[in-house]
């Protein structure tokens, strides 16, 4: 979504939530500053490797953390997934909380699409989403390789 043009709401799975939630976490101040701003305080970091480390890492449990992960520290959480550094703004996004306390999300169909895509070849990620398959496969097929993301949602 744009910085500027919140929703008039929007609903995450438990819950609604006031334009205001989801302007403090993504203001166009937050896109501009380098990675590691936004690292998780040591308090985040625990409830993020228990969910890593147990099954409150699938789907159900993610808005609950996410939630306890906000209070600990609102805002967005820079973080590595599948080798690659995401500023994630864990409560708008289902996609950015899988990636958060589930580092085997999406595995399977990123492990598909890097057999199928050589390296140095060319992939096209259309409904990219935050990126989570372009930027793994950015990695996979190299310098050379070419990636295309289109996200028709801002």
């Amino acid at each position: 979504m744009p910085a500027g043009k919140p929703p008039e709401s929007f609903r995450l799975e438990t819950g609604a939530h006031s334009r205001d939630d989801w302007r403090m976490s993504n203001t166009p101040d937050n896109h501009q500053k380098p990675f590691g701003t936004f690292a998780p305080t040591a308090a985040q970091r625990a409830v993020i490797a228990a969910a890593h480390g147990s099954g409150l890492k699938r789907g159900p449990f993610r808005p609950w953390l996410s939630r306890i992960v906000n209070l600990l520290g609102p805002g967005p959480i820079d973080a590595t997934y599948q080798g690659a550094s995401f500023r994630l703004h864990h409560l708008a996004s289902g996609t950015e909380r899988g990636a958060l306390f589930n580092p085997d999300y999406n595995l399977p169909e990123l492990d598909f699409l890097r057999e199928h895509a050589p390296p140095g070849g060319t992939f096209v990620d259309v409904g990219a989403n935050v990126g989570t398959y372009a930027v793994s496969l950015a990695k996979h097929v190299g310098d050379t390789g070419r990636v295309i993301a289109i996200e028709p949602l801002p």
